[in-house]
């Protein structure tokens, strides 16, 4: 399945909730209706205990806590709520600027809002204000593996293990970083541990399971997430996962489903829709694919999902879309030959002869052993009357790939112009041959026709 492995290359565990600090009052007396509210979140009776926060906070107003539990709660029963739980957490921090698990749990909700700056900084203040807060700790080092300092997430995975070592979701991390390392033996110890301290744990099954599936062992993966299936049936994670790994192993109807599930269930997940563009390709459903790859475009700009929407619009003869398609991967990849010989190859489709053969040098400086941009700009060199450049890229192509038709062919066609005709026959007979084996048989007629064409002219 081509086109899901090309484009997700890395099955990872996205980030997890992590539950909620139960932290002590102090000391004082606690207003009316309090604990009442912390018993109906333990219970989960959310909107009981919203009622019950409220009482608290008319009883006393300068209580900080009631205002952290209230927001907690609102989160709990409608995720929406932001605005509302953000209002609280604001008010508690005002209330009392040491409250630790006020700054967390904003934090949280900055971070469900994709505002991973505010985010950050507030899992910080957290950190500064109880340097033992596990999931503060933990949150901190989804950001900072997110943002690319693995070392930095490493860290504070290990800090959250050693303040908390019966964390399930601290090891889950440190786990799924391990994995990402390609460090399997530690990756499956940490899923392990975390499956061991919470059994219901789903994200870490899927975790254990991309990582098997990475080592090959597919039947094993898909044993984890189907359980994480079972543990937590709106866990987009574990349908995506699956989803790719029946891809792969040519279940496309069902892999499609699963997908489906998936983006039900996270419209704004990419690699689920970069997923199922893929399955829909396979599939022969061009405008589906089409619609899923802009969707996840839209989401998350990627070069290989411009790449892949540039071929299906190149399919259905858009070509001016194909050419936008990757002119923006390559602003995303400045270095991608590949990138570069695509569209060197449309544009020389169209007659620009120039504009592609600027593209094939461009690839040909990133990747100088591309022998498909070294054909390719030798055959624009020939159409251009330029023999000797063709000549000389041709010889490089066949070095670097001493199976390429496609050099053969047109080195031979240049050897029959320049008067050589036992080269060129020996180059048209190789051409012929490797044509014939790749079963392509419009090229090797093509050869044929030139062969002909070379003996009736001796």
């Amino acid at each position: 399945m081509k086109w899901v492995v090309t484009i997700l290359s890395a099955v990872l565990v996205s980030s997890v909730a992590v539950p909620a600090i139960a932290q002590s009052s102090s000391a004082q007396s606690l207003p009316t209706g309090f604990s009442q509210g912390i018993e109906d979140i333990e219970d989960g009776d959310y909107e009981d205990a919203i009622a019950a926060f409220d009482r608290a906070i008319t009883a006393d107003p300068s209580f900080a806590p009631a205002y952290v539990y209230r927001g907690f709660a609102r989160t709990l029963a409608d995720p929406e709520a932001d605005a509302a739980a953000l209002e609280d957490f604001n008010q508690a921090i005002a209330l009392d600027r040491n409250n630790a698990l006020a700054y967390f749990h904003r934090g949280l909700v900055y971070y469900d809002q994709r505002n991973f700056g505010e985010a950050t900084a507030d899992f910080e203040q957290a950190i500064a204000l109880d340097e033992n807060m596990a999931p503060a700790l933990v949150y901190r080092g989804i950001l900072r593996q997110s943002a690319g300092d693995p070392a930095g997430a490493m860290a504070d995975f290990e800090r959250a293990i050693a303040a908390q070592p019966d964390y399930a979701e601290a090891y889950l991390h440190r786990g799924a970083l391990y994995a990402v390392q390609e460090n399997f033996d530690a990756a499956f110890a940490d899923f392990d541990r975390a499956i061991d301290l919470n059994p219901q744990l789903a994200a870490a099954y899927v975790g254990r399971g991309a990582a098997l599936y990475r080592q090959g062992d597919r039947d094993l993966a898909r044993e984890n997430f189907d359980r994480a299936i079972e543990l937590d049936a709106e866990n987009s994670d574990a349908y995506y996962n699956r989803g790719y790994l029946l891809a792969t192993v040519g279940n496309l109807r069902q892999a499609q489903r699963d997908f489906d599930r998936a983006i039900e269930l996270d419209a704004n997940s990419a690699k689920a829709l970069l997923g199922r563009a893929a399955v829909q390709a396979s599939l022969g459903n061009v405008n589906g694919a089409i619609a899923d790859f802009s969707q996840a475009i839209a989401l998350q700009p990627n070069p290989e999902a411009y790449i892949r929407r540039a071929q299906l619009r190149q399919a259905i003869g858009d070509s001016a879309g194909a050419i936008a398609d990757y002119s923006e991967a390559i602003a995303l990849e400045p270095n991608s030959a590949d990138a570069y010989i695509a569209r060197a190859n449309l544009l020389a489709a169209q007659g620009d002869a120039i504009g592609a053969t600027q593209d094939f040098t461009q690839a040909i400086s990133f990747n100088p052993s591309s022998a498909e941009a070294l054909t390719g700009r030798a055959n624009l060199a020939l159409a251009q009357g330029d023999p000797s450049s063709a000549l000389a890229d041709l010889e490089r192509a066949i070095a670097i790939d001493p199976e390429n038709a496609d050099a053969y062919f047109n080195r031979g066609r240049l050897r029959a112009n320049q008067g050589n005709q036992a080269g060129a026959l020996a180059d048209f007979n190789l051409a012929a041959e490797l044509y014939l084996q790749a079963g392509r048989a419009a090229e090797y007629r093509q050869v044929i026709q030139a062969v002909t064409a070379l003996r009736q002219a001796r």
